[in-house]
C-alpha cells in the first residue's frame, strides 16, 4: 500500500510567502515609471555633463538668461540684441543660437574647443557692433505695431508690470551663463579636465546671474479708447510660480478648446496671451465683439467651463500633450535643448511615464481652479477698450 505524501508540506508553506513578495517586488518594479538619465553635475558651479552613445556631434550649450521685457523701452532693447545676434552669427557659423521668452541658448561644437573662449568674445564684440542698428530696426517694428487695438490694450497691460520689475542690461546678457552642459558621446576624446578649464576660462571675471526677485501686481482696471469699432477686455494675470506651470498649461489649453467651441460662428473673437518666461510671465485673456460687454461676462464664463468640463473632459487633451512631449524626448538633435532648459528651471527632465503620471494627477477640479483664477477680476489687471 502507497503512502499518500502531500505535494506542499509545512516546509513549503514557510517559504511560500517569500516567494509571493519576491513577486509582488518584482512585478512592483516593473511597473515603475521609466526615468531619464540626467546630466551629472561638474566641480565648476552651474556646469553639467551628459554623456549618451546616440550623441553624434560633441557641443557645449551655454544658458544665458534673457528675461522677458514689459517696458517698451526694454522691448526695444531687448529686440535690438536678439536681432544683433542673429547678424552677429551669419559670419560664425559654428554658432547656433535658440531663443526662449526667458533665455537664450549658445551651442556651440567641442572640436575646437581651445577657441570656445576667443569665439564667445567674438560674439560679443559683433554684437556690439551691430546692436546701433539694429536698436533702429526694433524700434520701427514697435512703432508699427503699436497702433493697433490689441496691441494697445497690451502694452497697457505689460506697463503695470514694468513698474514692479528691475530694469535688465540687455546689452551685457552674453557676459554671464546661468547653466554650462557639456554633451558628448559616451567614446568621446574630451576629458573631465578640459571641460572644467574651459567652463572656467568662460566663468572668468563672469560670476554667474542671479535671478532678481518676483513682483506682486495690483488688481487695476484700465480704460482706454480706440478708433476700432469694436469693444474689447483683457484680463490678466502674472506668472511666478514655476512649480504650478504644467497644471496652468493644461488649463490654458483647454481653455482655449472651450472658447473655440464657444465663439465659433459669432461675431466674439478671442485670443489667449501669454509669456510662460522666469521668474516673470504672464496670461491673458483678450475678447473682442461689436457690442459692449455685460457686467457678469466673467463670472458667465467661468460657470459655462464648469459646466463644459462633465461633457468635454479633458483626458483626449492630456493624451495629446504626452504624445507631444514624447517627440521631444525622442528627438535625438532637440533632447540636449530640452535637459538645458530644465537645468535653467533647475527642474528635473521627466520621462514620458512620469510626464504622463503628473498630468494624470491633474484633477478637473484643478483645472477649473486655474481658470477661474485667470477669470477673477479681483486678481487680475483689466484693460477695457470702447470705441471712440
Amino acid at each position: 500500500m502507497t503512502e499518500y505524501t502531500p505535494i506542499f508540506n509545512r516546509t513549503y508553506l514557510k517559504i511560500l510567502p517569500w516567494f509571493l513578495a519576491i513577486a509582488i517586488l518584482l512585478l512592483t518594479l516593473n511597473n515603475q515609471p521609466e526615468t531619464v538619465k540626467q546630466p551629472e553635475p561638474l566641480e565648476t558651479p552651474q556646469t553639467y555633463l551628459y554623456q549618451d552613445k546616440a550623441i553624434s556631434n560633441d557641443q557645449i550649450l551655454l544658458v544665458y538668461p534673457f528675461p522677458a521685457a514689459f517696458g517698451e523701452t526694454q522691448q526695444v532693447q531687448r529686440r535690438g540684441v536678439r536681432l544683433a545676434l542673429d547678424q552677429s552669427i551669419q559670419t560664425m557659423p559654428d554658432i547656433t543660437i535658440n531663443a526662449y521668452p526667458d533665455h537664450l541658448i549658445i551651442t556651440l561644437p567641442l572640436s575646437s574647443i581651445n577657441q570656445i573662449p576667443a569665439t564667445l568674445d567674438n560674439l560679443r564684440l559683433q554684437q556690439n557692433t551691430h546692436l546701433a542698428a539694429m536698436t533702429q530696426q526694433a524700434s520701427a517694428e514697435r512703432y508699427l505695431a503699436s497702433s493697433s487695438i490689441e496691441e494697445q490694450a497690451l502694452i497697457n497691460f505689460k506697463l503695470q508690470i514694468a513698474t514692479q520689475l528691475p530694469t535688465f542690461d540687455y546689452s551685457r546678457a552674453l557676459a554671464s551663463p546661468q547653466v554650462i552642459l557639456f554633451t558628448l558621446n559616451r567614446s568621446s576624446n574630451a576629458t573631465l579636465q578640459s571641460l572644467q578649464t574651459l567652463s572656467e576660462k568662460i566663468l572668468d571675471n563672469h560670476p554667474l546671474s542671479s535671478q532678481p526677485s518676483t513682483p506682486a501686481l495690483p488688481d487695476t482696471l484700465i480704460e482706454l479708447k480706440h478708433r476700432s469699432p469694436l469693444h474689447q477686455l483683457l484680463i490678466g494675470q502674472l506668472e511666478t510660480e514655476r512649480d504650478k506651470r504644467l497644471p496652468k498649461e493644461l488649463a490654458w489649453r483647454y481653455l482655449g478648446q472651450q472658447l473655440l467651441a464657444l465663439t465659433e460662428g459669432k461675431s466674439t473673437q478671442f485670443r489667449l496671451l501669454s509669456e510662460h518666461s522666469y521668474p516673470v510671465g504672464f496670461s491673458a485673456l483678450l475678447i473682442r465683439q461689436p457690442d459692449s460687454f455685460s457686467e457678469p461676462l466673467f463670472s458667465n464664463l467661468r460657470q459655462y467651463l464648469k459646466q463644459s468640463i462633465a461633457s468635454s473632459p479633458p483626458a483626449p487633451l492630456k493624451v495629446f500633450m504626452v504624445k507631444e512631449y514624447e517627440q521631444r524626448l525622442s528627438n535625438a538633435a532637440q533632447l540636449p535643448y530640452l535637459l538645458a532648459n530644465n537645468l535653467f528651471y533647475q527642474e528635473e527632465t521627466l520621462s514620458a511615464d512620469q510626464y504622463h503620471d503628473k498630468l494624470s494627477a491633474i484633477t478637473d477640479a484643478d483645472i477649473i481652479s486655474e481658470i477661474e483664477s485667470l477669470l477673477s477680476p479681483q486678481a487680475s489687471v483689466i484693460i477695457r477698450t470702447t470705441p471712440l
